[in-house]
């Protein structure tokens, strides 16, 4: 895990159809209660001008705890918010690289990676 030149997070916002000036906050981990999506998902509602970033999904499918409730947000969240599912390693980076702040809302973890990830592609943390 490493920061990405700029010429390419340029490259990565265009793709995305982001302007230089939109801040983006990435979130990152399993769709559900205690990784703390309520509170993403309800910050993106009350915060238009940003964009959101949640990169996770369903590790345990249809058992997941509040899974109907969720599946239904994914296919329809609002408009600054984006859910690219379960993404590779690398695609991981380039969200890093595009974040301005990744936030992990979560309620209960014992060693997150993610904070060590972003942390490596000097991404903002909260």
């Amino acid at each position: 895990w490493h920061p990405l030149p700029q010429e390419e997070v340029v490259r990565l916002r265009t793709d995305l159809g982001l302007s230089d000036n939109q801040f983006i906050v990435v979130g990152a981990g399993q769709v559900q209660k205690r990784k703390g999506i309520d509170d993403f998902i309800r910050l993106a509602e009350e915060l238009p001008q940003i964009t959101f970033i949640w990169a996770g999904g369903f590790s345990f499918g249809g058992m997941t705890d509040g899974y109907e409730h969720y599946k239904k947000i994914m296919e329809n969240p609002p408009k600054n918010l984006i859910f690219p599912g379960i993404v590779s390693p690398e695609r991981m980076r380039e969200l890093y690289a595009l974040a301005d702040l990744f936030l992990l809302p979560s309620y209960n973890e014992l060693f997150p990676m993610t904070i060590l990830e972003a942390a490596s592609c000097e991404a903002p943390i909260m």
